[in-house]
């Protein structure tokens, strides 16, 4: 492998680490709370509570669900140019990774965490095959005009819920209705998930896919750019847009963390519909931040880089260590956290997941999770232990 190629290969493993622990963060209140508080109050307990939930909604929500679909059209883009290098054809295999990622997300959905995205990646995966061929130029178009239907959508949705209003003592009913069964057994955390996952799936789409195909198609045209291999080339207009990505990605995510749910249900829609163009700006600002500092102290990243390379695996973990920290069939602490603790927990299995990266890399090419999904695309076991020959 080149130096060129090992270095952009690292680049995507950081910053794939880097969404993990946003991931986890925006996550981790949906695992350890009833879907239902969080349309009726907020979970936050004490005045440290709120500020971690302002800082949650401003500088992660919605932000790391980008940067991964960021990263997914990036990632055929190389896919594509290396089937064109070895004269392949992509179709079969592109399509039998996605069959087994959507697999893989009704697993997660069903028995883990009813919030999963691979799912819907595995579908809008599909869409995104059918523009492969076009030229950065056209899907930086589609892009944006994704990103305005994702806005309008976003809009139209506040305005119907404040049409149709749900009634405050039938979702607190639901809500206790969950704690139950999450605090119960296994099987009736598995029922109750599978519910919670038929409304998540639906507002997961509304809210999320335009958003999400916007940003596959964005990341698609950086990869035919070779955005990270040529980043230093790229850097005096990276340079000249970081400024605006800035300023709508902080005032847009400002007005989102601080005005939407106050009652006032035009500045909830300016507010919910910003958010379309300013969760996407803002993480523009940190996939530059994360390259810079990676050029600079690579070695320091290598704990994170580890994490990314097997970020599968890791954000199915997540889930599995949540549903033991709170469901019934472990330490039960459902709905018992505030958003605060939720935060520090967050940090500690994210630093936990760190440490077993770097372990199990240094003993397998590739995490379990990967391994699998790697071996049915190429329909053969794939050699996993380092030390094989």
């Amino acid at each position: 492998m080149s130096s060129i190629s090992s270095s952009r290969v690292d680049a995507l493993d950081a910053l794939r680490g880097f969404a993990l622990f946003g991931i986890l963060v925006v996550n981790l209140p949906f695992l350890a709370h009833p879907i239902y508080n969080f349309a009726v109050q907020s979970v936050a307990a004490n005045s440290a509570d709120k500020i971690f939930e302002w800082l949650i909604s401003f500088g992660f929500e919605l932000k790391f669900y980008v940067l991964f679909s960021f990263l997914f059209g990036y990632g055929l883009a190389l896919q594509l140019a290396r089937a064109d290098e070895r004269g392949e054809n992509l179709a079969p295999r592109y399509f039998r990774r996605l069959f087994g990622l959507f697999v893989l997300g009704a697993i997660h959905a069903v028995f883990l965490f009813f919030g999963d995205i691979l799912i819907g990646y595995a579908i809008l995966g599909c869409l995104l095959w059918l523009v492969r061929d076009w030229q950065p130029r056209s899907l930086l178009k589609l892009s944006g005009g994704l990103l305005c239907l994702a806005a309008m959508t976003n809009i139209g949705l506040v305005l119907l819920a404040n049409a149709m209003p749900e009634s405050e003592a039938e979702t607190l009913l639901l809500a206790e209705d969950a704690r139950r069964a999450y605090l119960g057994t296994f099987s009736s955390s598995v029922e109750q998930r599978i519910q919670d996952w038929t409304i998540a799936f639906v507002f997961i789409s509304l809210v999320n896919f335009s958003t999400a195909l916007s940003i596959f198609a964005l990341g698609l045209a950086a990869g035919k750019t070779r955005f990270f291999e040529n980043f230093a080339r790229h850097r005096k207009i990276v340079n000249r847009i970081l400024p605006f990505a800035l300023a709508i990605g902080v005032v847009g995510n400002f007005a989102f963390a601080s005005f939407l749910g106050n009652g006032f249900v035009l500045i909830d829609a300016a507010a919910f519909g910003l958010t379309a163009f300013a969760a996407p700006a803002l993480t523009f600002c940190y996939i530059v931040v994360v390259l810079k500092l990676h050029e600079r102290f690579a070695g320091l990243f290598a704990p994170v880089r580890a994490a990314g390379k097997m970020s599968l695996t890791n954000y199915m973990l997540q889930s599995v260590i949540c549903g033991f920290i709170f469901n019934g069939y472990g330490l039960g602490w459902y709905d018992q956290i505030g958003t605060t603790t939720g935060f520090a927990l967050a940090a500690g299995i994210f630093v936990f997941q760190l440490f077993l990266s770097v372990w199990w890399l240094n003993r397998f090419r590739f995490g379990p999770d990967e391994w699998l999904l790697r071996s049915w695309t190429h329909l053969k076991w794939q050699r996993w232990q380092v030390n094989n020959k």
